[in-house]
């Protein structure tokens, strides 16, 4: 016989073993992922699961994680997210942006959704080459059409140049505008020509915010580290401004013109500078205020700024619905006078994160059926203890969340079981995270 037809030769036991040892690991690996509970999950449920595990955080503008993350777990998860077009509409990234090929990628899948697009700091830095650059923004920009929300953080990537190709038609889906700036404050006129005159926004948050144009029409501000000066001209402009969010900047000088008038204004939110010789309470007047948060910074509020909160409140002749107030480790002397005012009857939600000393005199000022939060300034028993005795004596209080960090739940929970059951009852543990959330937004 030809040596070119004879048979192949047996396989060898190695080759055997090496065999056995594929088809084992291939059968194990299909056997376990029937065993496992999450391969038997409906597809909508794994859907509706990786939408609330990249839900957009608006607050911060960046998705909690990212959707290439879902897709390297595993086959039947890539397939899923693939097809899932909302996961793909939130481009960003906290220190650093996609390259173009994976942004290409995120455009592609998110089909026709509105985008959400933020530009981090300093992400000119992580492009190899100008090209790349360029490549990304021009792709971007091919997208103008869809963007939702625009966050620019002091970013030299995406400046204003980025706006001169467009105009108001280019951008028609643009609802919010995010926009810090640098020391150097870049040029954003004609940024903000073009972005005012779109149709669909409404919504602006800056540190260094412009003070001309067309500011009618807004009806959402956010003011990040921005003093008086710069802020109160531009309060002026917001005739139709609804929610307000302000992180003031230390007093850097002494505001002599009349206060601001915000005649629409619903829900306002503050945080206060450390320096105690701010007057912000001077500069507003909102008679339509229906919700008031306050973050004071090193947690330093004297008595007299209750006196100057309290006159602007009767100024404003609003009555709120909800209220919360975090000074830390400073007293409540004069939250009980406060309270009492006429504007404060008709609280539904009253929120504190302070040292509860006076809590006879402050819980003797609530209104009756508010919901009550008190949020931990750390966990100890005899502030436990006061909460209990508050909704043993206070017939208006029947329940009071209690809000902690998640390094305190233990301890939390090891302090209510040492309590009696009397003593326990009403007291609700919730996720400080969530009540910050709902009452501050911050």
């Amino acid at each position: 016989m030809p040596i070119s037809r004879l048979p192949p030769p047996p396989p060898t036991s190695k080759h055997h073993s090496r065999l056995a040892g594929q088809l084992s690991s291939k059968l194990f690996q299909r056997l376990s992922l029937v065993d496992t509970p999450i391969s038997i999950v409906p597809v909508e449920l794994l859907a509706q699961i990786f939408l609330r595990a990249t839900s957009l955080d608006v607050q911060n503008f960046k998705p909690s994680t990212s959707p290439l993350n879902i897709t390297h777990t595993c086959t039947r998860w890539r397939d899923i997210a693939v097809d899932i077009p909302e996961l793909w509409n939130a481009i960003e990234g906290e220190f650093s942006l996609p390259s173009p090929s994976i942004l290409r990628l995120f455009l592609q899948r998110s089909k026709d959704l509105p985008l959400f697009v933020s530009v981090p700091r300093d992400s000119v830095h992580q492009f190899s080459s100008s090209t790349k650059e360029k490549e990304f923004v021009t792709l971007l920009i091919g997208e103008s059409r869809r963007w939702r929300m625009l966050s620019v953080c002091y970013s030299a990537i995406f400046d204003c140049h980025a706006f001169h190709s467009l105009g108001p038609s280019d951008i028609p889906s643009l609802s919010t505008l995010r926009w810090l700036a640098g020391t150097d404050k870049p040029d954003l006129n004609h940024s903000w020509r073009v972005v005012q005159a779109a149709t669909s926004f409404r919504t602006a948050i800056f540190n260094h915010p412009p003070s001309f144009g067309d500011w009618g029409h807004l009806t959402d501000l956010g003011l990040r580290a921005t003093s008086a000066k710069l802020a109160i001209p531009t309060l002026r402009l917001c005739t139709e401004l609804t929610r307000l969010t302000w992180l003031i900047k230390k007093r850097d000088t002494d505001i002599s013109d009349p206060p601001v008038v915000l005649p629409k204004l619903k829900v306002l939110s503050l945080r206060l500078p450390v320096d105690d010789d701010f007057r912000v309470f001077e500069y507003l007047r909102a008679p339509m205020l229906a919700t008031l948060s306050i973050v004071v910074q090193e947690s330093t509020f004297p008595a007299r700024h209750y006196w100057q909160l309290s006159k602007m409140l009767q100024t404003s002749e609003c009555y709120l619905e909800s209220f919360a107030l975090d000074v830390g480790r400073s007293r409540l002397v004069g939250l009980p006078s406060l309270m009492r005012l006429a504007n404060m009857q008709n609280l539904i939600k009253f929120c504190i994160r302070a040292e509860l000393k006076e809590i006879p005199d402050l819980w003797g000022a609530l209104p009756e059926h508010a919901e009550l939060s008190v949020i931990s300034s750390g966990v100890e028993e005899e502030e436990l203890r006061d909460i209990s005795r508050l909704i043993q004596t206070h017939p208006a209080v029947r329940q009071v969340k209690y809000a902690v960090r998640n390094c305190e739940w233990d301890t939390v929970q090891s302090i209510l079981s040492s309590l009696s059951l009397d003593e326990r009852g009403g007291i609700q543990v919730v996720d400080e995270r969530v009540v910050r959330e709902q009452m501050w937004g911050w």
